[in-house]
C-alpha cells in the first residue's frame, strides 16, 4: 500500500470523512461503525459501499446515557449498600431499568430527529436503502445504554487475499454519520486517523466487541420509526 502505519484524514467539506471511508468500503467485507450519534442523512453517502458488504453492525450511543452526577451518588451508594444486605438482585433491577429508559428516550429521539426530515428524493432514497438493509439483516444496530457512548470508531474488514487484511480503523473525533459542516468547520476542528496494522486492528476489534456485547438491539426501533414516517418506502421486516 501508499502509506503504512497512520494517516491523517480531512474531514472538511472538499474532503468529507464520508468519502474516504466510502473508498475505504470498496472491496470489504464488514464494517463496524461506533458513533456517538445516529444521524440519517450522514448515513447517505455510505449506503453504496454497505449494499455491496456481508455485514455492517451500527454501535450508536446518545446524550441522555449521561446520568446526573446525584444519581450516580446514590447508585453507588445502593451498591454498597446490596453488597451489605444482600439485596445486589434489586440494584441489579434498577440499573436494568435505568437501561430500558435510556433505550426508550433514545427511540424518542430518533422519532424526532426522523420527523425533522425534509421529505426529499434523497432522504426518501437514503430511507428506502436503510429499511432494505435492516430487513435483509445486513445492517445490524445496537444501542449502548450502559453510559455515554463518545468514541467514533470505523472498523473496516478484508478477505484473506486482501493486502489489507485483517482490516483498517478510522478512529478520531469526527461523527462518522455527520457530513462536515460548510459554516461551521473550522470551529469544529476535528480530527481523524486512519490505522493499519493488524494489532491495531485485534485491539480496536476487541473493544468494539465488548461494547457490542453490552448494547442493546435497536434495529428493530430504527425501522419501525422509518416505516412510520414512511411507510410507502419502508419494507416489510
Amino acid at each position: 500500500m501508499k502509506h503504512r502505519g497512520a494517516r491523517i484524514l480531512e474531514n472538511s467539506p472538499t474532503a468529507p470523512l464520508s468519502q474516504s471511508l466510502s473508498e475505504l468500503l470498496v472491496g470489504a467485507r464488514t464494517v463496524q461503525l461506533a458513533v456517538g450519534y445516529l444521524f440519517i442523512e450522514g448515513l447517505t453517502p455510505l449506503l453504496p459501499a454497505l449494499r455491496d458488504l456481508e455485514c455492517s453492525s451500527l454501535l450508536i450511543g446518545n446524550v441522555v446515557n449521561r446520568l446526573p452526577e446525584e444519581q450516580i451518588r446514590l447508585e453507588q451508594a445502593a451498591r454498597s449498600t446490596a453488597d451489605v444486605h444482600g439485596e445486589g438482585d434489586s440494584f441489579a433491577r434498577s440499573v436494568r431499568e435505568e437501561r430500558d429508559r435510556t433505550a426508550t428516550l433514545t427511540a424518542l429521539n430518533l422519532r424526532r430527529t426522523i420527523d425533522s426530515l425534509p421529505r426529499t428524493t434523497q432522504i426518501d432514497h437514503t430511507v428506502v436503502e436503510l429499511s432494505s438493509l435492516i430487513a435483509s439483516g445486513r445492517l445490524q444496530v445496537r444501542v449502548y445504554t450502559g453510559g455515554r457512548l463518545h468514541a467514533k470508531v470505523a472498523l473496516v474488514s478484508y478477505g484473506e487475499t486482501d493486502e489489507r487484511a485483517p482490516g483498517l480503523a478510522i478512529v478520531g473525533s469526527s461523527n462518522l454519520t455527520m457530513p462536515a459542516d460548510p459554516v461551521d468547520y473550522e470551529a469544529n476542528c476535528d480530527l481523524d486517523i486512519l490505522l493499519e496494522g493488524k494489532e491495531n486492528f485485534r485491539r480496536l476489534t476487541g473493544w468494539f466487541d465488548t461494547y457490542w456485547s453490552a448494547a442493546q438491539d435497536f434495529q428493530k426501533e430504527l425501522f419501525e420509526e422509518l416505516a412510520r414516517r414512511w411507510p410507502d418506502e419502508a419494507s416489510p421486516l
